[in-house]
């Protein structure tokens, strides 16, 4: 994951036409529960471009009425630079955007490219950048359509460093969703937070928080004891909710189902295991499972897990603290995920 110092980070959605990537984005600019700004790069629609026209249509009946939204065109590098909190911008998309400027020779593009860089590194609010993915199939049989794939290509390539995440989306929405099949991308592998039915919302969105820190998948079981736009949630993961990587499985059979689909172990903490965590030897693509906060993971859940850990707690050999139980749950995330990390040396000094 690469951590920017300088403002709010932005999130990269890739896919190829008609991969979902745009309604992914939608999605995650809903769920950060801020204003959104929809930063439309495309050009007017005619009646003389019936497909161009049906597809804006199509994507502004999706967007909901309170979103404002801007016709930017070639103008973005501005209208980022006006944009304040609070508030999420959403832009929509690089390609149009690239495809404005094919006119231009290399020298006027690539300051072009770089106002756009520069008004996206000081940009004041999240960025959510949706952008087409060339060059996995053939070479373009047009010097027009070369040209759109080496500076599309070129384009993400010097955006990359001041994303914090970069989603990849294919194979359009999933069966009875709105949400599109897609994977995380980055330079690591880290491990998966999964929280068990978890009850209190202040702690899943520290837990967010934690995950959005640190490039982590984290996964809600249900039910839950609240709603998923409860205010105490998003206060708790302020605005960093557009940059986690968050799935949400209808009750525990679908996870499980998930979890083998996808490989990795599944390590369990409990206060009635043994072993502790700081004997364990982490991997790379762990499960990490925490339980509810009232009375942790249910016994066959805890049994189908191929590792128990615990936290150890000095305070259980003390008489005065002997009514201490437990950590509070997003404390026990962050305690075991960063002994993960550490033991695989995935954590750097910005």
């Amino acid at each position: 994951m690469v951590v920017v110092d300088s403002c709010q980070p932005c999130t990269l959605v890739l896919g190829p036409a008609r991969s979902g990537k745009s309604r992914w984005a939608e999605h995650l600019a809903i769920q950060s529960g801020l204003p959104v700004t929809y930063l439309a790069t495309g050009p007017q629609p005619s009646a003389e471009d019936a497909a161009w026209l049906a597809r804006v249509e199509a994507h502004a009946a999706r967007r909901p009425p309170h979103w404002s939204v801007l016709e930017v065109d070639c103008a973005l590098a501005g209208a980022l630079d006006c944009l304040c909190p609070p508030g999420i911008a959403l832009v929509d998309s690089l390609g149009t955007w690239v495809a404005a400027g094919l006119e231009l020779d290399t020298s006027a593009w690539q300051q072009r490219c770089t106002a756009l860089v520069q008004s996206l590194s000081r940009c004041k609010v999240p960025v959510l950048l949706v952008s087409e993915q060339t060059g996995w199939g053939v070479v373009p049989a047009t010097a027009i359509g070369g040209l759109f794939r080496d500076r599309l290509g070129s384009l993400e390539q010097q955006l990359a460093p001041l994303c914090a995440g970069y989603l990849a989306c294919g194979c359009g929405p999933r069966p009875q969703s709105e949400q599109p099949w897609f994977c995380r991308t980055s330079s690591l592998i880290v491990p998966r937070i999964v929280l068990f039915q978890p009850q209190i919302p202040p702690n899943t969105g520290s837990v967010a928080r934690t995950c959005a820190a640190t490039g982590t998948e984290l996964h809600l079981v249900e039910p839950l004891g609240f709603q998923i736009d409860d205010r105490q949630l998003k206060r708790a993961g302020l605005d960093y909710w557009p940059l986690v990587s968050l799935q949400r499985h209808a009750d525990w059979s679908a996870f499980a189902d998930h979890r083998v689909r996808s490989g990795g172990r599944l390590i369990a903490l409990s206060s009635h295991a043994s072993q502790p965590y700081t004997s364990w030897q982490f991997e790379s693509d762990d499960w990490l499972l925490f339980g509810r906060e009232t009375d942790g993971l249910p016994t066959d859940v805890l049994a189908s897990a191929d590792a128990a850990l615990r936290i150890p707690m000095s305070g259980a050999k003390r008489p005065q603290q002997a009514g201490v139980r437990s950590l509070n749950l997003s404390v026990s995330v962050g305690v075991v995920l960063f002994e993960s990390l550490r033991q695989q040396n995935l954590l750097t000094l910005a």
